[in-house]
């Protein structure tokens, strides 16, 4: 492949999202490599054919802005190690690496190649080993810490900031004042999330101003009593749909929706959060901020085997039938288990980390919706089979003492 070739396909409309740039650039690479090995031993030739050619140096340089910034989020580590790996690209990539990591990150998809840093840096340390990964990343983030701030949105500081953060204690107190700094922008973002479950999207900037400086507080209240930063807040990945969930320390601050069912009777075994305010919309609740403890949460792993009666099974079951003790319904069984942080996970410490599938048994319209879990159902078979052997036990013991006291 010809040089103008190559940079005709990268550059052409076809190409604008991307979609052909790494297979473009590694053709080409292998072609050239191909076709001046072929002429390796006619130097005269070969400099005859080529001289006016430039190099493969020079046109990568010269479209790397182009190469970078027409690679798709997927070809993105594909493509720098393509080039990396390259006999005739691999010096230039290595002395070039900086201004390789500022030209994908300050490309026009600056945000979105944000996201890849981390990757990247892995990539880096792949190639180049532990020591250079981070000599580059100090070196990277230490001369463009402030443009990198600068072009993250803020509401999304909190989340972007991770991969920012941890290489040296300057950077930190520059990531970290920025997000102080933007903090209302950050908070409002975290109540914007719950619109799309929760409430009308054209009252969703009333109940922002109304409780963005309430739920800032909260965060506040708790970052101090933890002795945690801005930046030392992390968001959990979700495991549930109806809320958001960010680490403060040893707490969690949990965002979601009011639950549509009836009051749940409270019960030891139900995790209970430490502090809670609801969210209001019109008078009435359509949210609500809740701090708890983390939690130690029972990974599908540790029920694994050959039954769920394996392990934790006949726990699980304990558990199902103190929740009925209390009214409960559990529907979802094993859903959401876990352990007060650092506690041994035995049935003593269990708990039930969300109520999204605990129903009060009263609540007879939502349970007939319900679609119950294979382990619910099984539970619920055995506490009938076994309540109605211990009524009738009873029964019997009953029927025997009658009859003892009409024979005396």
């Amino acid at each position: 492949m010809k040089n103008r070739e190559f940079e005709r396909i990268i550059n052409s409309e076809d190409n604008k999202n991307g979609e052909y740039t790494y297979e473009t650039l590694k053709k080409f690479l292998m072609e050239k490599n191909k076709s001046i090995g072929f002429l390796s031993k006619f130097n005269f030739i070969k400099k005859l054919i080529f001289k006016k050619e430039k190099t493969i140096n020079e046109v990568i340089t010269d479209n790397l802005d182009t190469i970078l910034s027409r690679t798709t989020n997927d070809d993105l580590l594909k493509t720098i190690k393509l080039l990396a790996m390259d006999s005739d690209t691999k010096d230039y990539v290595k002395d070039n690496i900086i201004q390789i990591l500022e030209r994908t990150v300050f490309s026009s998809n600056s945000t979105f190649r944000l996201h890849k840093l981390q990757d990247i840096f892995a990539l880096i340390e792949e190639l180049y080993g532990t020591e250079n990964m981070q000599k580059t990343r100090y070196m990277f983030l230490d001369k463009n810490i402030y443009t990198i701030l600068d072009s993250i949105n803020k509401a999304d500081l909190l989340e972007q900031a991770q991969s920012l953060i941890g290489i040296s204690k300057s950077i930190d107190i520059t990531v970290n004042k920025k997000i102080e700094d933007n903090k209302n922008a950050v908070v409002e973002n975290m109540i914007r999330r719950m619109k799309q479950d929760y409430i009308d999207t054209n009252e969703i900037e009333n109940v922002i101003h109304e409780y963005r400086d309430d739920i800032c507080a909260l965060i506040k209240k708790y970052m101090a009593i933890e002795n945690v930063r801005w930046i030392d807040i992390k968001k959990i990945p979700k495991n549930s749909r109806h809320n958001d969930i960010y680490q403060i320390g040893s707490k969690v601050l949990k965002l979601g929706g009011i639950r549509k069912k009836q009051e749940i009777p409270p019960c030891a075994r139900v995790m209970q959060p430490i502090e809670s305010q609801q969210l209001f919309n019109r008078s009435k609740p359509y949210a609500i901020a809740e701090i708890m403890d983390k939690m130690d949460r029972l990974e599908k792993s540790d029920l694994e085997g050959a039954g769920i009666y394996d392990g934790y099974g006949e726990d699980i079951y304990q558990l199902y039938k103190e929740l009925k003790k209390s009214n409960i319904i559990w529907v979802d069984a094993p859903h959401s288990l876990g352990f007060k942080k650092g506690a041994e996970k035995t049935l003593q410490n269990m708990l039930i980390l969300d109520t999204d599938s605990l129903y009060n048994c009263k609540d007879t319209e939502n349970l007939k919706k319900k679609i119950w879990s294979e382990y619910s159902m099984q539970f619920e078979e055995r506490w009938t089979r076994e309540r109605n052997e211990k009524l009738a036990k009873l029964h019997r013991e009953t029927e025997v003492k009658k009859e003892e006291e009409l024979s005396q």
